[in-house]
């Protein structure tokens, strides 16, 4: 059974969540026997989910320069 949060959370915010992210997160790692810049595993990951652009640049808060995809992604890891 998916928790209710889960749902609401998806249709009100497209970013995966961090949850989602450890799979793609962690092959891209894999791939690179285990060792890559952050910005080059975010890149992979990216490609890896096809995400698009507006979900890529979503603002995390109010923290200049930083997504909500990398924030997300840095728990993943």
């Amino acid at each position: 059974m998916q928790r209710t949060a889960a749902i609401i959370d998806r249709d009100m915010n497209p970013v995966p969540t961090f949850d989602e992210l450890m799979q793609p997160a962690f092959a891209a790692l894999r791939s690179r026997r285990g060792s890559v810049a952050k910005q080059t595993l975010l890149a992979d990951v990216i490609h890896r989910l096809e995400l698009p652009e507006s979900v890529v640049n979503q603002p995390h808060g109010n923290r200049p320069g930083q997504t909500e995809l990398g924030y997300r992604l840095s728990w993943a890891l």
